[in-house]
């Protein structure tokens, strides 16, 4: 595996934030994310645990660690 392949620890990846998605699995909190433009993502929910099929947003994402929040109504919850 290269570092090419799996990114660089412990940075920010800037093109991941504000990207929507679906819940693949249920979130508790960590799970699984289909973004946008179709990749598969591991994420970790903000603040309470998802169901599967629930829309998603991209709020932080630092190294590996993706954090997603709820999306109601087209616009992130205040959680």
């Amino acid at each position: 595996i290269s570092k090419g392949s799996i990114g660089v620890l412990n940075t920010r990846d800037p093109s991941l934030l504000g990207r929507s998605g679906v819940a693949l699995t249920d979130l508790r909190p960590a799970g699984s994310v289909r973004l946008d433009g179709g990749e598969r993502i591991d994420v970790v929910a903000e603040g309470e645990m998802l169901s599967k099929g629930e829309h998603v947003k991209v709020v932080t994402a630092d190294g590996i660690r993706i954090v997603v929040r709820r999306l109601v109504a087209g616009k992130p919850s205040s959680a």
